[in-house]
């Protein structure tokens, strides 16, 4: 809000400190009855828009009621888009169980019976894959002011899978189109299909549990042409981990100490 704020509205922000107790910043705002602090109550309900994913919420979690619904909705896309990913799939079926729907991924129908593996059963990767395939389906269909959030987008998925959704997503964006989408990753190499301002990083601080979170457009004399991950893992933006294991103490000087 920068020099915007009034001296009232700047008291009435210091004093959210003593009413938060075990609440957020911007839920006990938008709880509390001040009028001074209504110029920030919009903050809060935009927030309130933002979809999290996070992958290890539960196996069923998010993505995987998603990927039932569209399913059931003869919606396609998840299938296609785990046979481009080399997954020997031929379809994906839903049943209606007891207490919850029960989803079998079909492989060769030659195979009779055997041919029909529970989600449950699945591998982790696969799994995932069917997740995030279907989170980002569905965040095709969010309204324009939206914004979709993924922890650890590559967990146990191949990086150039994850590209390929990253680049279905960028593509199917109108130019007018407000979404958005975060992610934390590991995978340096997705910076490749990324541009400079889309990319941030974040650094603990020594001695301190504080972190940076800074961006690479930050970063003067950068040129379009360079290869970003490369320059990344010789430690040019920082936020990459240096692991050395001459300063771990060998088995034999362990002994040694430890029999002294």
């Amino acid at each position: 809000f920068g020099n915007k704020l009034s001296d009232a509205q700047i008291e009435a922000l210091n004093k959210v400190g003593e009413w938060i107790g075990g609440d957020t910043f911007l839920k006990t705002i938008a709880r509390e009855n001040n009028d001074q602090l209504e110029f920030i109550k919009p903050v809060y309900e935009w927030f309130k828009e933002i979809i999290t994913i996070t992958p290890y919420s539960s196996s069923r979690n998010f993505g995987f009621k998603v990927g039932v619904d569209l399913i059931k909705r003869k919606n396609k896309n998840i299938i296609n888009f785990m046979k481009l990913a080399d997954i020997a799939i031929d379809d994906i079926v839903v049943e209606k169980g007891e207490d919850q729907d029960q989803l079998y991924f079909v492989y060769d129908v030659s195979q009779g019976e055997n041919g029909r593996i529970p989600f449950e059963e699945e591998s982790t990767g696969t799994k995932r894959l069917f997740q995030l395939a279907a989170e980002f389906i569905f965040a095709a269909t969010l309204s324009e002011k939206s914004v979709l959030i993924f922890d650890e987008i590559g967990s146990e998925l191949h990086r150039e899978i994850i590209e390929k959704l990253l680049e279905l997503y960028f593509s199917n964006k109108r130019n007018n189109d407000a979404r958005q989408i975060l992610f934390s990753t590991h995978l340096a190499d997705i910076m490749s299909i990324l541009r400079r301002d889309q990319v941030c990083f974040t650094e603990k601080k020594k001695n301190s549990l504080a972190t940076d979170l800074y961006k690479l457009s930050d970063f003067e004399g950068i040129r379009k042409d360079l290869n970003k991950q490369n320059s990344y893992k010789q430690g040019i933006f920082g936020a990459y981990p240096f692991v050395s294991l001459e300063d771990l103490p060998s088995e034999s000087k362990t002994q040694k100490e430890g029999g002294k």
